[in-house]
């Protein structure tokens, strides 16, 4: 059996293993749906048939207790048994595999889909240790901005994909915008706007070592609509090192910034 018919096998083998893993998670929570919708439809038979207000306000307040539990029933499966696609690099996995935990533990939606696995990207332009904290550092920061807005239904979606030959990374979210300021200095000196959030400014500044070592370029592309994203952070390995911000607010980063290593569009 030659080299690639023996990788094409492992990797059918891992994607079975990861599809009988959600599938065995699924059946588990149609399992207890199944308890559940019978304590419902009796309780509302109560409910139906119930003369008492102050009985009725206590079956009502049983069956909201069934909707939380099973909610949280809900979110603590995703988190032990949420399956990602691989990166084919079992670390990689496993970084990613905890950051969604972190995330959904956070209330966070975060789903990963991986076009090309990287294999090229590794052996080629970047080091597997790079791109592991080239993610990391950049999922972490998109988790703090999406907790820093406030909002009920925070989104992360990490995308990896090969487009006319180049390897791109995308990692999109809808919390804050970056601050005119922050966008002025990053990648120069160390800067944060979230330090109360843990955020510390230092994964910038390896993000641009390690886009200038693999003259990879940084696109940074802000949404005045901002559903389902408000910006995305994009990782090109296009041979350019450049800095690129696309945006709604032109005008006003080009007042706010003076560099000369940055494109604004």
């Amino acid at each position: 059996m030659d080299e690639y018919t023996q990788k094409e096998m492992e990797d059918k083998d891992k994607r079975i293993e990861r599809l009988e893993a959600e599938v065995t998670a699924l059946a588990k929570q149609v399992h207890r749906d199944n308890h559940l919708m019978t304590s419902v439809d009796r309780s509302v038979q109560e409910l139906a048939a119930c003369d008492s207000a102050e009985q009725r306000e206590q079956i009502i307040g049983e069956i909201h207790t069934l909707y939380l539990e099973r909610n949280d029933s809900i979110v603590k499966e995703q988190q032990k048994n949420k399956i990602l696609p691989s990166t084919g690099f079992a670390l990689i996995d496993s970084s990613l595999s905890e950051l969604y935990v972190k995330a959904a533990a956070r209330g966070i939606s975060f789903d990963l889909t991986v076009s090309d696995e990287p294999y090229y990207l590794v052996n080629n332009v970047i080091s597997q240790t790079d791109l592991q904290t080239l993610l990391c550092d950049h999922i972490k920061d998109a988790i703090i901005a999406v907790e820093s807005a406030g909002i009920t239904d925070g989104r992360i979606l990490v995308t990896i994909e090969k487009k006319d030959s180049i390897f791109e990374i995308t990692i999109r979210d809808n919390g804050v915008d970056f601050e005119a300021d922050t966008l002025a200095r990053i990648g120069k000196e160390q800067v944060t706007t979230h330090a109360d959030d843990g955020g510390s400014g230092i994964g910038f500044m390896t993000t641009f070592e390690t886009l200038h070592k693999t003259k990879g370029s940084l696109i940074i592309t802000e949404y005045e609509q901002k559903t389902p994203f408000s910006k995305s952070v994009a990782f090109v390995f296009d041979g350019l090192n450049r800095f690129v911000i696309s945006t709604y607010r032109k005008e006003e980063l080009e007042k706010g910034i003076d560099r000369d290593d940055l494109l604004i569009l």
